[in-house]
């Protein structure tokens, strides 16, 4: 299960970049970002500092998420939610699950953050583009993002409750 999760991360890593250059080429020069503005256009960046920005975000966020996934093995576990006497640091095996749940999870948050990271750059791309373009509803990028988001902010919580007594190494994977 971790290897699908993290391949989903690298989609999402790659899915970035082609955004990011996709929408860097059809940008105007100078980009707004205040849409609702009655006095005309409200801030106004370069498409450069747009560029740069957005790559500084999504490398910041995914550095430090990677250094959260890598650290969770070395984290109290009662920090992460398991009691000291608890099932999930009752046994070896069990605080491996615990840690293989908590990465995977890390991993699917991660993705989604590079998904909404994408949208908002698709978004300002619409209002945006060098050919002036109608823009074009995305609103159901938002929703499906919404909806990914809620189910991966559950997913651990329920799977932490279903405790079982055997766990077996394909559980780790």
């Amino acid at each position: 299960m971790t290897f699908y999760v993290k391949l989903l991360w690298y989609l999402s890593v790659a899915g970035f970049v082609v955004v990011l250059l996709g929408v860097y080429n059809v940008l105007t020069p100078d980009i707004t970002l205040d849409f609702g503005s009655k006095e005309g256009p409200g801030r106004v960046i370069s498409r450069d500092m747009f560029f740069y920005a957005y790559m500084g975000l999504f490398l910041l966020m995914n550095v430090f998420f990677t250094f959260l996934i890598r650290a969770i093995p070395f984290i109290p576990k009662r920090f992460l939610g398991a009691s000291k006497g608890g099932f999930w640091a009752s046994s070896r095996e069990h605080i491996a699950a615990f840690n293989s749940f908590y990465i995977r999870w890390f991993y699917g948050l991660l993705s989604i953050a590079n998904y909404f990271i994408m949208v908002s750059m698709l978004l300002v791309e619409n209002y945006n583009h060098f050919e002036g373009n109608p823009p074009v509803d995305r609103s159901f990028m938002l929703v499906l993002g919404i909806i990914l988001l809620v189910l991966t902010l559950v997913s651990l919580p329920i799977r932490l409750a279903i405790k079982k007594k055997d766990l077996t190494s394909r559980e780790e994977e």
